[in-house]
Formats: structure tokens, sequence, C-alpha cells
């Protein structure tokens, strides 16, 4: 029974790093979460694309069959028919054209997790603690009785 006490040392380490690394390591839920906030970022940033793409599609189709849409964009251009006169003023902002934007990156940002290798070692050196300390705490104990023996009536 005496020997079995030193498995304790053993089953905590497999124990601390099993539990480490469910919650708090690379592939655990923590990391898990982390993973699925992202997911989601990028389902919205496609989302978003989506909408964009079909604006982009629909002002495509206005170019290629609406002539009055061809117009009203050659006139912001400063273009226009053969028997129209243009007056500029003189002190009026110019308005400055932006071009169509196709949508924006969204980064992925990953969050840095406890590795497995300080996992590990966390657990191992938890593991020979605990050990050390039944270690001592048997020697103390034979010291102990070793001590109280001697001292008989």
């Amino acid at each position: 029974m005496r020997s079995q006490k030193y498995l304790i040392a053993f089953w905590v380490a497999i124990t601390l790093y099993t539990l480490t690394s469910i919650f708090a390591g690379n592939i655990g839920f923590s990391a898990y979460r982390d993973l699925s906030r992202e997911r989601d970022k990028q389902k919205l940033n496609i989302e978003a694309l989506k909408a964009k793409n079909k604006e982009l599609e629909g002002l495509r189709d206005a170019l290629l069959y609406d002539s009055d849409t061809i117009t009203v964009y050659a006139r912001d251009l400063g273009f226009g028919r053969d028997n129209e006169t243009f007056i500029r003023i003189v002190g009026l902002e110019e308005k400055v054209k932006q071009p169509a934007a196709a949508g924006e990156v969204t980064p992925i940002i990953l969050q840095e997790h406890i590795s497995d290798r300080i996992l590990r070692f966390f657990a191992f050196y938890t593991g020979l603690g605990i050990l050390a300390l039944f270690g001592l705490l048997d020697s103390l104990r034979r010291v102990h009785t070793r001590g109280t023996k001697g001292m008989g009536p």
C-alpha cells in the first residue's frame, strides 16, 4: 500500500496535463471558442462581399444595357453630346470620384494558446514535486519512528 501512494503523483501529472490541454491548450475549448469567433467573422465578411458583388453586378448590367446610365456617368466624367454646351462655375468644389470598392479583407487573428510543450513541462514537474513531497514525508516519518523507538522506558 505504501508504494501505491507514489502512483498518485503519476496520476496527478496525467490528470493535470489532460485538464489543462482540454481547457487551455492549442486544441482545447479555449482554442475552439476563438476559432468559432473567427469563423463567424469570416461568415459575416462573406455575406458583405456577396451583397457588394450583387450591387456591382447591378451596376455592370446597368452600364451594359441602359443608355441613360451611360449618359449620366459620361456627364460626370465631363463628356457631353455634340449639341450641348458646358458652363464651368469657378469656386465650387469639384466632386472627387471614389473608385468602387470590391469589399474589405477581414484578417484572421488567431489567439496564442499555451503550447503543448509547456503543459507537459508543468504537469511533469508538478508530478515530480508531489513525488518528492511523498518521499520527504516518508523520510521524516522513518526518522521520527526511529527516534521514538530508542526512547523507551
